[in-house]
């Protein structure tokens, strides 16, 4: 009796998935599987042969269904072709538009295994004319141990945009220093994707903590991020703003319009009960030019009526050996990880959800749909969260 029910719930979440990604898709936004995170342990895998193999089955999984098998295989092998694999797809046949690497301990064999979803990716991107991205979210300390493979080696792949996390370590936003920039090593990335990126066209996100109990330490309020942002995006490489995570960017009151500003180095009148954001001069960052190349979108997600605290992102790494860097105690430093979010000024919850639900439609109304790296003609570093 149970079988029945359970089936039936299967097909009515995989139906109603599939549904909400095409629908998001259809409105231009963009939808990546991220794989891994801080609480992941498994290792990656045990031999380069595995790791394409695990590849193929990812994109047997999640990328374009086959046309002329049954929902449970996909017809890839060399170049996208080939042999089929026998996969469940949970979103039915809706497709990913690419992936995304958050792996934060060792993991073995990744050069290969991303290796051969860029090579599954543009097969497909050569038949259909669909883009695919890979995406990865290191730890801002340089190079990033986790991810060494998939952005620092001769065979790593060709990767379309880093999440960094300038948060939880030495390094973070909360590190910058007006005139001297301190332990902030944007620039160190910024280098990174001039000169070793296997993508000369990579672009760098500045990826922060979206409120107090988002992260162990590197929270900012928008008076503090807000010169952070414009130090950042002077760099060529720079495209945009990454939160961690949604629910709490949407429980933190007047952040979101507060990085809008801050990327179009405009202030806005603040709302009741938002933060004033002060206009501020930064210093030119070393030998670095004014970002000439267009930037990206700003996306959204659907608001949650109270923000659940996420998942601990990210073990902090240990700053390289030197006298002139200072390891900040994320203990003390920066974000209480057991702070409670940002409260908004009183009033019922209902109108408390409609207020943040209008900040939300403010900056849909009048901001470009895509990143740059989708988007040639955008005006605007993309915010992800």
């Amino acid at each position: 009796m149970h079988l029945p029910i359970l089936s039936m719930l299967r097909i009515l979440m995989q139906s109603t998935t599939s549904a909400d990604i095409t629908t998001c898709q259809s409105k231009n936004k963009t939808i990546l599987l991220s794989i891994g995170g801080a609480t992941y342990t498994e290792g990656g895998f045990t031999s380069p042969t595995a790791a394409e193999a695990g590849a193929d089955l990812l994109w047997a999984t999640f990328g374009p269904p086959p046309t002329t098998t049954t929902s449970r295989t996909s017809e890839i092998g060399s170049a996208g072709r080939g042999n089929a694999v026998a996969a469940y797809r949970p979103f039915g046949t809706a497709t990913l538009d690419g992936f995304d690497f958050d792996f934060e301990a060792t993991v073995l064999n990744m050069a290969p295994f991303t290796k051969r979803l860029r090579t599954l990716a543009d097969a497909d991107t050569v038949k259909s004319k669909r883009k695919y991205f890979l995406t990865a979210a290191p730890q801002c300390p340089y190079p990033d141990a986790a991810d060494r493979d998939i952005l620092n080696t001769d065979a790593s792949a060709t990767i379309d945009a880093v999440w960094v996390q300038f948060y939880n370590n030495y390094c973070g936003v909360n590190s910058y220093t007006a005139g001297s920039v301190g332990n902030f090593n944007f620039e160190t990335w910024d280098k990174w994707a001039l000169t070793e990126s296997k993508n000369p066209n990579v672009k760098v996100y500045l990826g922060v903590p979206a409120n107090t109990g988002a992260a162990g330490s590197g929270y900012l309020p928008i008076s503090s991020l807000t010169p952070v942002i414009q130090y950042s995006k002077k760099f060529e490489s720079f495209g945009g703003v990454m939160m961690w995570d949604v629910t709490q960017a949407y429980g933190n009151q007047g952040f979101l319009p507060g990085v809008k500003a801050a990327l179009r180095g405009t202030v806005q009148g603040p709302k009741q009960g938002e933060e004033e954001i002060p206009v501020l001069q930064v210093a030119d960052p070393p030998s670095s030019t004014a970002s000439s190349s267009p930037s990206p979108q700003e996306t959204t997600s659907a608001p949650a009526q109270s923000p659940p605290q996420p998942e601990p992102e990210s073990q902090p790494q240990q700053p390289p050996s030197s006298p002139s860097v200072t390891q900040q105690d994320a203990t003390t430093s920066g974000a209480d990880a057991n702070a409670s979010p940002v409260a908004p000024a009183p009033q019922t919850e209902a109108g408390e959800l409609q207020q943040n639900q209008d900040e939300l439609d403010d900056q849909d109304a009048d901001l470009p749909l895509l990143p740059s790296w989708m988007e040639p003609d955008a005006d605007l570093p993309w915010i992800e969260i």
